[in-house]
């Protein structure tokens, strides 16, 4: 199991770098097959040109020797003085470089120079010599030149750039691990001599392999397996791994920049065990969620039972509430009807008395008015007016017959004497009748 490049391969399989070898000459035959006819065909058009060209060459290369010599035989004299004079300046340029070169030491821009006074006693400098020209006297002065800049150890293969092998790492399970790591250092700034006095000019480079080894495989000890996949975890190993560096390589005057996990693979039965822990895991699960699921089933049975029971006993609540209700709207009610009836009685018994006092005085009343109306009618039929009414309303019931009227007779009045005639029909009629009637 990784989160890398795969396992490199085993002892007696070609490695990777014959397998492109390999690669590589099937490709170069296979370009050179194809572009062997292009070539041939190229040099067979070039060739003439080539030797025009040549001979064109030749013959200005003895034309212009011809010339040289002739301004030569003109110059000779101050060309010989020319080159005297060059080569003393070179002779003494030589001299001066030489000299140069004995009295100062060129330090690389790549290198901390520390120097050593081989005479009376002066030893090595507390000093680290920057990149640059320094005065030195020869046979005195010792220069060591220690590299600057970043060192990297990097525990990996020798194909992905190691220059150590991989960290073999026990977890905490016990579980085998390769492990890929960098660690980029540099000698501390001021401290460089300090390494030349201490002897570790030359062996500083593997004692900062030997402390990163032991940091580190104490420190990765620290992971399980599965916090090898973990970049949470694997970071904080890393940060752990840096702060013991700093601290350990300081003794060697030495400074760790960082310390970088890489790829990890685990031993090929780690896979079967990780398989089977984790069946193993799924099982236990499995019977947890089963066991968990059944008591789940039982709680929400007993929840349902007391819901069941909780809502009986409202309802049977309810259904002592609404009857309770009923009754006392049914006897409330029963109440109502009572008083309305008993009102009901009551008002129209006052109804019937206030209807009979008012018949009573109703008739009085129609009696008084009867009798008003009588006398008043008998006082106006007695009047003249009532009793030309009368004698009107005779006039119009009256119905005669077939009437004969004698003019002989002195009684009998004409019809020009309209006042006789009336007297006649009215007044006389009603004075016999009047008559009569005594």
């Amino acid at each position: 199991m990784s989160d890398a490049t795969p396992q490199p391969p085993p002892h007696g399989e070609p490695s990777r770098l014959a397998t492109a070898g390999q690669w590589l000459a099937a490709r170069a035959g296979a370009l050179w097959s194809l572009s062997r006819p292009l070539l041939l065909n190229a040099g067979a058009w070039l060739l003439p040109r080539l030797r025009g060209a040549w001979q064109l060459l030749c013959t200005l290369v003895r034309s212009g020797a011809e010339r040289a010599g002739a301004l030569l035989r003109a110059t000779r004299g101050p060309a010989r003085r020319t080159m005297r004079l060059v080569v003393a300046s070179s002779l003494a340029a030589g001299l001066l470089l030489g000299l140069g070169s004995q009295l100062f030491e060129r330090v690389p821009a790549d290198a901390i120079a520390v120097r050593q006074v081989q005479w009376a006693g002066g030893g090595i400098e507390d000093l680290d010599r920057a990149p640059g020209l320094h005065l030195r006297l020869p046979g005195r002065d010792l220069w060591h030149e220690l590299r600057a800049g970043t060192h990297l150890i990097v525990f990996a293969p020798t194909e992905s750039g190691g220059t150590h092998a991989r960290l073999e790492v026990a977890t905490v399970e016990g579980e085998t691990c390769l492990v890929s790591v960098v660690v980029p250092y540099r000698i501390l700034p001021g401290e460089a001599h300090l390494l030349v006095q201490e002897g570790m000019r030359v062996d500083y480079p593997v004692r900062a392999v030997a402390i990163c080894r032991r940091v580190l495989l104490e420190e990765l000890g620290t992971l399980t397996a599965e916090e090898f996949a973990d970049p949470g975890a694997r970071a904080r190993v890393e940060a752990a791994m840096l702060g013991r560096l700093r601290t350990e390589l300081a003794v060697a005057h030495l400074e760790p920049l960082d310390a970088l996990i890489g790829e990890f693979f685990f031993d090929e039965t780690y896979e079967q065990k990780m398989l089977e822990r984790q069946l193993e895991s799924q099982a236990q699960l499995t019977q947890a969620s089963l066991l968990e699921r059944h008591q789940q089933e039982r709680l929400n049975t007993e929840e349902k039972e007391r819901q069941e029971d909780a809502e009986a006993a409202l309802l049977r609540e309810f259904a002592l509430r609404e009857e309770a209700l009923r009754d006392a709207h049914a006897q409330r009610l029963t109440e109502l009807e009572r008083d309305a009836r008993q009102a009901r009685e009551a008002l129209l018994a006052e109804a019937e008395v206030q209807a009979l006092q008012l018949r009573n005085e109703g008739e009085l009343a129609l009696a008084a008015a009867e009798d008003l109306r009588r006398s008043l009618l008998d006082a106006a039929l007695q009047s003249p007016g009532g009793r030309l009414h009368v004698a009107r309303q005779a006039a119009q019931n009256l119905r005669f017959g077939r009437v004969t009227l004698d003019p002989s007779r002195p009684e009998v009045p004409t019809l020009l004497d309209l006042d006789q005639l009336v007297g006649l029909l009215v007044g006389a009629g009603s004075e016999s009748r009047g008559s009569d009637a005594r």
